[in-house]
C-alpha cells in the first residue's frame, strides 16, 4: 500500500483519451469521508483541471449526500471545494516556484495528498516522448528533490496524472470518456507504454496504474528493488 510520506503514485491515462473522471474520482476519494477533513493540493500543469466539471462530477456523485454534521448537498459542495487548492502553472519555471511556495500553504492547511495533474504537459517533457535519449535538464532534477522533500516534512502523499504514448498504433473507440478519441487495445504485453518521462522522475516513483481502457482496465504495479513488478492485472 502506499504510505504518506514516501510513496509518488503515478496513474498513467491513454494520450489520446480525454476521461477526467479518473482524477476526478480520486479527488473525490480524498476529500469526501466522514472521519477525514484534511485538504488537498492540486498542482495543475497546463490549466487542463477545470473546476466546472469538477463540481458537475460531485453532484453527479452525491446528488443527496448525507454527512455527520447536517450539511446539505451544497453545504458539503462548498466545505469539498474548500478543502481542494489549486495552483495553475504554464511552464517549466512556475512549475519549480509552485513546488516552491507549496511549503508554505503547507505549512498553514492540513494538506495530506499533493496531486500533479498532466505532469507532461509541457513543451520538452514531451520531447522526450520523440527523444527517449534526451537527458534529463537540470529543473526536473530539481523538481524531484523538491518533492520528496516535501513528501518528508509534510508527511504527505502524492498522486501524479500524465498521459501516455502507446507503443501499438492501432485504434479503438473508448467509451464513457468526455469525448471520443483513439484508444489502443488491451492486448499488447507489457510495457504497454513508452517511456515519457525522465529517469529521475521515474527513480521517484514507488507505484503505478496504467489505464488501458474507460471501462476499469488497468495494471498496478509495485516497485520491488528498484523494478516494477504486477500487482493487479485487469486486462
Amino acid at each position: 500500500m502506499p504510505r504518506p510520506g514516501f510513496s509518488v503514485v503515478e496513474m498513467c491515462l491513454p494520450f489520446h483519451c480525454d476521461c477526467s473522471h479518473y482524477l476526478f474520482g480520486l479527488l473525490l476519494c480524498c476529500m469526501h469521508s466522514k472521519h477525514h477533513t484534511s485538504h488537498s493540493l492540486l498542482i495543475d500543469c497546463g490549466g487542463s483541471f477545470l473546476v466546472s466539471k469538477f463540481v458537475a462530477y460531485i453532484e453527479n456523485r452525491i446528488p443527496n449526500p448525507t454527512t455527520s454534521s447536517g450539511l446539505g448537498s451544497k453545504g458539503l459542495l462548498e466545505e469539498l471545494l474548500s478543502r481542494l487548492h489549486v495552483i495553475r502553472v504554464f511552464t517549466h519555471r512556475e512549475l519549480t516556484l509552485a513546488l516552491y511556495a507549496s511549503r508554505d500553504v503547507l505549512s498553514r492547511r492540513p494538506i495530506s495528498f499533493i496531486f500533479f495533474n498532466n505532469i507532461n504537459a509541457f513543451g520538452d517533457l514531451e520531447n522526450l516522448t520523440a527523444h527517449p535519449k534526451k537527458k534529463a535538464t537540470a529543473e526536473q532534477i530539481l523538481w524531484c528533490g523538491m518533492l520528496q522533500r516535501l513528501l518528508r516534512d509534510f508527511n504527505l502523499l502524492c498522486i501524479s496524472i500524465r498521459r501516455c504514448v502507446p507503443r501499438l498504433n492501432c485504434r479503438q473507440q473508448s467509451k464513457g470518456c468526455d469525448s471520443v478519441q483513439s484508444n489502443f487495445p488491451v492486448s499488447a504485453s507489457f510495457p504497454f507504454y513508452q517511456e515519457s518521462m525522465s529517469s529521475n522522475w521515474v527513480n521517484c516513483l514507488t507505484h503505478r496504474i496504467e489505464i488501458i481502457s474507460c471501462q476499469s482496465q488497468y495494471v498496478s504495479y509495485v516497485k520491488r528493488d528498484s523494478t516494477f513488478q504486477v500487482a493487479i492485472d485487469k486486462r
